[in-house]
Parts: structure tokens; sequence; C-alpha cells
């Protein structure tokens, strides 16, 4: 059986739990609780929360309607 680092268990696999199971996690030893509460562990998981949370908020282009023979009126005085 292969051996993963610990950075890839921490990064790929850990950061996508949400806080609950995160702290549950953080008793399992003592590595996994000082990674589970570095500052890089922390900052990765909140930035990459954000981001999610502000593209789940930021409106779709889907809905926008283009009108392929726009062509804006001019109007002289």
């Amino acid at each position: 059986m292969g051996y993963l680092p610990f950075d890839v268990i921490l990064f790929e696999i850990l950061i996508r739990l949400n806080e609950r199971s995160i702290d549950l996690c953080r008793c399992v030893c003592r590595e996994w609780r000082h990674g589970l509460s570095s500052w890089e562990f922390v900052w990765r998981l909140y930035a990459e929360n954000y981001l999610e949370k502000l593209l789940e908020d930021s409106p779709s282009l889907d809905n926008v309607v283009y009108e392929e023979h726009f062509s804006p009126e001019i109007k002289y005085n």
C-alpha cells in the first residue's frame, strides 16, 4: 500500500471537509492538530470558501439576452 504525504492529505483531502469534521480530525494526532491549525491551512480553507461563495452569488451570464441587430439611434439637434 502506498503512502500519501501529509501535505497531500491536508491540502487535497481535509480542506474539502466542513468545519465540524475538521475539528474532529484535530483529535487524530499531534501532526494533524498542528497542520489543521497552521496559518497556511486556515488561509487556504477560508480563501477557497470565499471564492466558492463569491462564484455562487455572482450573476450568471447564461441569462443575458444578446440582440444580434442592435443599432442605436443617434438624434442630432
